[in-house]
């Protein structure tokens, strides 16, 4: 009996031990409740700020508009479009085919999460982005046709192309004439936003979409767009005579970034994507080598050996090892120069002779189509001082009396 009164003791003894925890357990668990809500109003609050208040008092931020909470949004929907077939998908974006339900045309639609962006810093870059696509729009430069701010996402709606050149070149391949016409299609726009202070700093395959497919007969340079303004950087004070700028910073894909984001501890934007863009026309014309892959995983832990490995790649594209392609080659080294002052510039790159025949036949066009709107003006307005002349006389006939 001693034994069980002890027992009953211990017994009594951890039901008190347990029912302490457990009131312990009851508190704790309110103030995280406590702290929950708080957190849930200060991210209440701080949504109100970055996506309301700022963008309604800053002006980097106008191109993103107010939030409309009165827009209707669900996975198949967002405002007026269907939205369906998912075209890419990212940790804080995806891009969706949006049809709308007007008329059941298609555009792509790319959707930020509003959820995912928790900087400032983010938010003025995605305001940058659209701010490009609406202010400096260009033939070749992916169409914008509208920003739709929901309470949840900000929608940016675009063009819907037929593929991008990185599936297209792996499952079609393209000619050397092809990819001329590519290439031009892609230097022609970034000559535009190179010439307003404006660079893309993220040019690679993925990034340019063309609008149907191309064969050596009827491929052409309008057929190109340019895409993905993710990354885009622009001067305050746009000058033609000073280049962009960025310290103590790299972006862009391995395989397509300007080795100075390594080796040096700046870069330049305009000259950045002019090494991109010999990157593309190196893959799309003579291809990419092994090596030139594995200079670029070497590139962070070695930069030494990343220099190394991208010179030796760049002293094989010789005339002994491609003799039928000599303009391609000087382009090719032009844009290619590790040493980023001694590389070409994209009002030159148009210029090159590899281009010329382009560029010479799109003069040729345009002065064409000048002179047939300037006869086909002078036409309409010869037919109108004829009709002119017909009513005057008739009414001269009316007061004098004449009659024909």
């Amino acid at each position: 009996s001693c034994q069980i009164q002890k027992l009953q003791e211990e017994v009594a003894n951890y039901h008190g031990i347990f029912a302490g925890e457990k009131q312990k357990r009851v508190e704790i668990e309110k103030e995280l409740e406590e702290i929950r809500k708080e957190n849930q109003r200060y991210a209440e609050q701080m949504d109100i700020l970055i996506f309301q208040h700022i963008p309604s008092v800053a002006p980097v931020f106008k191109d993103i508009g107010p939030v409309n909470y009165n827009v209707e949004e669900s996975f198949d929907f967002v405002a007026s479009y269907r939205l369906g077939e998912i075209l890419g998908e990212g940790y804080c974006a995806s891009v969706r085919i949006g049809s709308h339900i007007r008329n059941s045309q298609r555009f792509a639609i790319k959707i930020l999460k509003k959820s995912s962006i928790n900087r400032l810093k983010d938010l003025k870059q995605i305001a940058m982005e659209i701010h490009v696509l609406k202010t400096y729009q260009h033939p070749n430069i992916i169409h914008f046709e509208e920003v739709i701010h929901t309470a949840d996402n900000i929608c940016v709606v675009t063009e819907l192309c037929f593929m991008d050149l990185h599936k297209y070149h792996n499952s079609v391949g393209l000619s050397i004439e092809s990819a001329r016409q590519v290439i031009f299609g892609i230097l022609h726009p970034i000559n535009h936003l190179h010439s307003r202070g404006i660079c893309h700093l993220d040019l690679k395959p993925e990034n340019i979409l063309l609008t149907k497919s191309l064969d050596s007969h009827n491929a052409k340079y309008e057929h190109v767009r340019i895409c993905d303004f993710g990354l885009v950087n622009m001067t305050r004070q746009p000058d033609t005579n000073k280049d962009i700028i960025r310290e103590g910073y790299a972006c862009g894909t391995p395989g397509f970034y300007a080795p100075e984001m390594i080796l040096q501890d700046r870069f330049e934007g305009r000259s950045a994507d002019m090494w991109s863009l010999g990157c593309i026309m190196l893959e799309i014309t003579l291809g990419f080598t092994q090596e030139w892959i594995d200079s670029y995983d070497q590139a962070s832990g070695n930069p030494a050996t990343f220099q190394k490995g991208l010179e030796c790649c760049l002293s094989e594209l010789s005339m002994e090892q491609f003799p039928k392609y000599a303009g391609l080659l000087d382009i090719l080294h032009k844009c290619l120069s590790i040493n980023p002052s001694r590389r070409i510039t994209s009002q030159d790159a148009l210029e090159h002779s590899w281009l010329a025949s382009i560029a010479t036949k799109r003069a040729t066009e345009r002065s064409r189509n000048l002179f047939q709107d300037a006869h086909q003006s002078n036409e309409k307005r010869a037919r109108g001082f004829s009709q002119m002349f017909s009513e005057r006389i008739e009414l001269l006939d009316g007061k004098t009396g004449f009659c024909t």
